[in-house]
């Protein structure tokens, strides 16, 4: 390792070539690039690299209808990407499994969510009720439900339902009538703004 004497704090930073610059309050260090190998990974670090390449895999097959849509509408410098990983990751077990259908998170947003849900499928149909806040805008009356459906261990959509928040009850075709749960969410008329999701199992 060798030391910077006399240069301005900070003025240096980043890697060149194999040699890292490390600045550490006032003084800075060059250092050789750390050689990493698969061999030198820890079990641990093995199994949580596995984790996040599973959840990375995840992310990127709901990249195009849920992340851009919705998540990349997030006010805020994050992307939403990130905000996407960030908010799923929990749902995955130490091996990459999911071990809770109910922790994955589908849409994010100002809207308000759905309140006092009830959901009974019947046939591949759903009845589904909800409540409204009684000081809710005239305008959010025409929020439309959209769902995710969980088939299987897959989630799919989002699917539109024809239903608006005013109605706060109707009846809408599964896309896939094996679906077990669905994903509940409001969407803006003009899709700018979207509601927390809600997971019901059917």
């Amino acid at each position: 390792m060798t030391v910077i004497k006399g240069g301005k704090p900070g003025s240096l930073s980043g890697a060149m070539g194999n040699i890292v610059v490390v600045s550490n309050g006032n003084t800075t260090y060059l250092r050789s690039m750390p050689n990493y190998s698969k061999d030198s990974w820890t079990p641990k670090q093995v199994l949580a690299r596995k984790r996040f390449a599973i959840v990375s895999q995840f992310c990127m097959s709901h990249k195009r209808d849920v992340i851009v849509p919705i998540w990349n509408l997030l006010p805020g410098q994050a992307c939403g990407y990130s905000r996407f990983l960030g908010a799923n990751i929990k749902a995955f077990d130490s091996l990459g499994n999911i071990s809770d259908f109910a922790l994955l998170r589908f849409s994010e947003g100002t809207l308000d969510p759905l309140s006092q849900i009830k959901a009974v499928k019947q046939q591949g149909a759903v009845t589904v009720t909800w409540a409204n806040d009684p000081n809710v805008s005239p305008t959010r009356l025409n929020d439309e439900l959209l769902y995710m459906s969980l088939v299987g261990d897959r989630v799919i959509g989002p699917y539109p339902t024809s239903l608006t928040r005013g109605l706060q009850e109707g009846v809408f075709t599964l896309s896939d009538l094996s679906a077990r749960a669905v994903y509940l969410f409001f969407a803006a008329p003009n899709r700018k703004a979207f509601s927390p999701d809600r997971y019901v199992v059917l």
